[in-house]
């Protein structure tokens, strides 16, 4: 498996979450769509599982700021941000998970 989580970004992706399509931001005069399925390693499978969405932002904009450490001046704006976008994610879910073998 090639892709790399969805929530993260972490390269071991082990469970892929069925999924609409999705607007997922509009800023000024650009949106972005969510396309489909979305990709998870086991520490977001595991969040996501217990329904900890704060754990789950948290966890997604601490991965961010590691390799960006720049962007941590704006970690709140981050978290509100992601908690949106994690929303939209468990109201778009279509089916059960599945484990990638």
């Amino acid at each position: 498996m090639s892709c790399i989580c969805d929530f993260c970004s972490g390269p071991e992706v082990k469970w892929r979450y069925p999924a609409k399509t999705f607007l997922a931001y509009i800023t000024d005069s650009i949106a972005g769509e969510s396309l489909g399925d979305w990709a998870a390693c086991t520490k977001c499978h595991d969040l996501i599982e217990r329904d900890d969405r704060a754990g789950l932002a948290s966890w997604s904009i601490e991965s961010l700021i590691a390799v960006h450490p720049e962007m941590a001046e704006i970690k709140e704006d981050l978290l509100r941000e992601m908690a949106v976008l994690h929303h939209s994610f468990f109201d778009s879910r279509t089916g059960q998970v599945l484990q990638f073998e």
